[in-house]
């Protein structure tokens, strides 16, 4: 296994290094988009805005790169606003387009005041934007017949650290592989498709658990 990580310019990269590091792979940085074909396994960490991380895709040559890495068959994990990228559009950034291999948009949350957390009920106040700490994971029914393979080994108890404001809302639902509940939010925290991958939790930053997770990606194949 070949594990590359973007570098364009933006995101956790380096947390991320130091993840896959300590699970026993040894990434390479790419930062030039005719790379990409050398890695048999891709990792995209994500941070900020929808639109900046879209133009900076756009101005190192990597958008239409890793349409075609991915369309090749080969194994991507997008990261946060890394895996927010994998769908077609994002209300944060009306006017850019993602690189669209997965049908649907990315939404702004809703600050309710009707909480559900980590399954519990919860009521007084409005709940903050952006959503930032430590929340379970839920595995959609349709996974509990087919595993998706980046869970092995992950219970339903075990926690994800998570940083975001916005969520994709998948037309598919059988690329939805997992959810989290923060008040109303039905939030797509794990996607997968074929070969393709996204959370919209940091696994560089979720301990164990989050290692875990990365173990199962770079060992696919």
């Amino acid at each position: 296994m070949k594990v590359g990580i973007l570098d364009y310019g933006a995101g956790n990269i380096r947390s991320v290094f130091n993840a896959v590091r300590q699970v026993g792979f040894d990434p390479v940085l790419v930062s030039d988009p005719f790379e990409l074909e050398k890695h048999s396994h891709i990792i995209s960490p994500g941070v900020g805005n929808f639109g900046y991380v879209v133009e900076l895709f756009i101005e190192k040559g990597f958008k239409e790169a890793v349409r075609q890495y991915i369309q090749g068959g080969r194994y991507y994990l997008g990261i946060c606003v890394g895996m927010q990228m994998l769908f077609q559009g994002s209300e944060e950034s009306p006017d850019v387009t993602g690189l669209g291999v997965m049908q649907g948009q990315v939404r702004k949350m809703v600050a309710s005041n009707h909480a559900v957390v980590s399954g519990k009920e919860q009521s007084g106040g409005r709940i903050k934007l952006p959503h930032i700490g430590w929340s379970e994971i839920l595995p959609e029914s349709h996974v509990i017949d087919k595993p998706c393979p980046l869970l092995d080994g992950v219970g339903r108890e075990d926690k994800f650290y998570f940083v975001h404001t916005y969520t994709a809302v998948p037309e598919l639902p059988e690329q939805l592989m997992a959810i989290t509940r923060y008040g109303e939010n039905r939030i797509a925290s794990l996607v997968g498709h074929e070969n393709t991958f996204g959370t919209q939790f940091h696994p560089e930053r979720s301990g164990r658990f989050g290692l875990r997770l990365l173990s199962n990606f770079c060992n696919l194949g």
